[in-house]
């Protein structure tokens, strides 16, 4: 199978750059912008085609790696073109193969493969792809055979459901971009107890790695710490009497998501005046 990428971004270099790294026919990279195609190609040692029709040709699998709202205007002109048996797919988390309307109306399959990975530049993210999960849904006459091709570079596998595509994007976000924004908040906590935002970064870190390294080894719930885990209903109202109402309201809201993994963790454990606290947020 060789695999064609349109557009040369962030993620189309990883993912390139991966899939040769296992073995893969790489195409090459058509893109808009004719240097990104260019830069790409050099950087997978591919090739850069210079019009859709080009890459579509050599091309048995088109991956679609602009941003989302591309993949609509790109499809519409992809469809003009012979697509015969030929693959559509992107790396949406939130959009579905559904993109992809009319397809079998040109004996064409279409699928959304998302990896499960942070691509924040475009010349070392591939190495996080290793140890990444890749969620795929789409036509099922093709889905077993793209299984396989991830599975063989020792990837995990999760079919999805084509309408639980956004809700599985939300579950990503909430736990990446969502964090990033939790721990902005921190910095500005600490920012106003005296910490330069350079020392603030410096003490929260190794907090939010050893957090990670504690669900990666103890797993849930024994990673849990903290105030809710030991039912201190002290410190909890101390902090809140500490916070604006917008920061106490998502305070509220993620230590009522801990009270029941609190209660997981320490069955014997006496929950109940927090909890009665808790129902009595607004």
């Amino acid at each position: 199978m060789k695999v064609g990428f349109i557009g040369a971004g962030k993620a189309g270099f990883s993912l390139g750059k991966y899939l040769r790294m296992h073995g893969t026919d790489v195409s090459g990279y058509y893109s808009k912008h004719d240097v990104s195609a260019k830069q790409a190609a050099e950087f997978t040692n591919t090739r850069a085609f210079d019009s859709l029709e080009q890459i579509v040709r050599h091309s048995d699998f088109l991956w679609i790696t602009t941003p989302d709202d591309q993949i609509a205007p790109v499809w519409e002109e992809l469809r003009k073109l012979p697509l015969a048996k030929k693959c559509m797919g992107h790396c949406s988390g939130s959009l579905s193969s559904s993109v992809f309307a009319g397809r079998q109306e040109l004996d064409a399959y279409g699928v959304s493969i998302h990896p499960l990975a942070a691509f924040c530049e475009k010349e070392h993210s591939y190495g996080a792809l290793a140890d990444a999960v890749f969620t795929i849904e789409g036509d099922q006459q093709v889905l077993p055979g793209l299984k396989a091709w991830l599975g063989e570079m020792g990837n995990r596998v999760q079919g999805i459901e084509t309408e639980k595509k956004s809700l599985y994007h939300c579950a990503a976000v909430t736990v990446s971009n969502h964090v990033t924004a939790l721990f902005e908040s921190g910095l500005a906590m600490l920012a106003a107890c005296g910490f330069e935002r350079g020392q603030a970064v410096q003490a929260l870190l190794p907090l939010l790695h050893s957090n990670c390294e504690n669900l990666t080894v103890q797993g849930l719930p024994n990673a849990l710490t903290g105030p809710v885990e030991r039912a201190d209903s002290g410190t909890i109202l101390a902090h809140l009497a500490q916070l604006p109402q917008s920061d106490a309201a998502l305070y509220k809201n993620l230590s009522k998501r801990l009270l029941p993994i609190a209660k997981e963790k320490h069955p014997d454990r006496d929950y109940t005046a927090l909890q009665t606290m808790m129902e009595g947020w607004k």
